[in-house]
């Protein structure tokens, strides 16, 4: 049978990584800078498309954002799910030596 190893150390880190994602992605805002496209390409048939693609990326951007907070509350919830579960494990065999010491 194979063997499960939990680290809470590790599961604290993933979750730090993927929140400083999540900040990061919700600083992308593209479609503000957009803009000066008109300004600095006067006549340009692009300027609409500039535009369209930087609500587009930020759109990308903050579902990202969303995606990976949702994945550090799962991994933070997981952590503190096992460390529950462990806890209690451990004062229930601390229950059954303490039985068994009078044997």
């Amino acid at each position: 049978m194979g063997e499960v190893r939990v680290s809470s150390e590790e599961l604290k880190r993933v979750a730090d990584e993927a929140e400083d994602i999540q900040e990061t992605a919700e600083t992308i805002e593209i479609s503000s800078s957009t803009g000066g496209v008109a300004d600095a390409m006067p006549g340009a048939t692009a300027v609409g498309d500039v535009a369209s693609a930087g609500t587009f990326i930020d759109s990308v951007a903050q579902s990202l954002a969303d995606a990976f907070g949702s994945f550090t509350s799962a991994v933070r919830s997981a952590d503190e799910d096992y460390n529950a579960t462990d806890q209690t494990a451990s004062l229930n065999f601390e229950d059954v030596a303490s039985e068994l010491e009078d044997y």
